[in-house]
């Protein structure tokens, strides 16, 4: 994670994208097409569009033109495409006279409040795999089958299904009721859950009928509370927050959190 941002500055973001798929694809037939142990390892270790303001950095004008064309799908001598443009080469200009940066750039004190930023993404994505929804995608079966649920596995098939049907939700209301209202009550809804559950994890017995019912509830609501804020609204606010200089490396900086915060999930 951490050598994605002198990847993403050298080779760009959508080069550095291709690259990282190859990479990953390869990954994915060395596990495939393991008959032992070792080459199934080694494939785990290999699995482990081009943006607008990285084109207008590298003075690719027209490409970054077309490129904002195809996604508004408007033309690119239109009068919004031509301003969204303009205004990116302005935000480029400022950030140009910064300087250069680097990874202790990401954590100065400045009237930018670069550290902070750097430090919010950080906190945000580690947060993201704090609330401990890779527990339930990666264990959840073995967790319904000890609170004596049947057919644990049909279970989280279900969660599953509502993680994906929540994120378009999420997806609508992200731009509609904020970023950071989305992040409270998103939290709070996962934090009443979680406790609900524990309590009657620990104060029912295995073979009664509705507190397997409601822990199942419980953990829908969860996972569709994740689903439609932590989930895909972290991803958007570690996106946004970065000044352009230090975005590639700050943004490496926050997903190894990311998944530093994963590995000691699994361990």
């Amino acid at each position: 994670a951490l050598s994605g941002g002198p990847i993403a500055d050298v080779l760009g973001r959508r080069i550095g994208i291709m690259v990282s798929c190859i990479i990953f694809s390869l990954g994915v037939a060395l596990q495939t097409g393991s008959s032992n142990l070792p080459t199934c390892i080694v494939g785990r270790f290999f699995a482990g569009v081009g943006t607008l303001r990285w084109l207008v950095k590298e003075n690719r004008q027209a490409a970054a033109a077309e490129s904002l064309s195809r996604l508004t799908s408007l033309p690119m001598d239109h009068p919004s495409v031509q301003a969204e443009l303009q205004d990116i080469r302005v935000a480029l200009q400022i950030e140009r006279e910064m300087g250069e940066s680097t990874y202790k750039d990401c954590f100065r004190l400045n009237q930018n409040k670069t550290g902070l930023r750097t430090l919010s993404g950080i906190v945000i994505l580690a947060l993201q795999q704090l609330t401990g929804i890779n527990f339930l995608f990666y264990y959840g079966t073995t967790f319904f089958a000890h609170v004596g649920i049947r057919n644990p596995f049909l279970v989280s098939v279900a969660n599953t299904i509502v993680n994906m049907g929540m994120t378009l939700p999420g997806m609508w209301a992200t731009d509609r009721l904020g970023r950071r209202p989305l992040l409270l009550w998103g939290g709070a809804a996962m934090s009443v859950c979680a406790y609900l559950i524990a309590i009657l994890g620990v104060t029912t017995s295995v073979a009664d009928i509705e507190p397997q019912r409601a822990i199942i509830a419980l953990m829908c609501i969860y996972i569709a509370a994740f689903a439609s804020t932590w989930g895909p609204v972290g991803w958007v606010v570690v996106a946004e927050i970065f000044l352009l200089n230090v975005r590639a490396k700050a943004m490496s900086l926050a997903i190894a959190s990311h998944w530093c915060v994963l590995l000691f999930e699994t361990l």
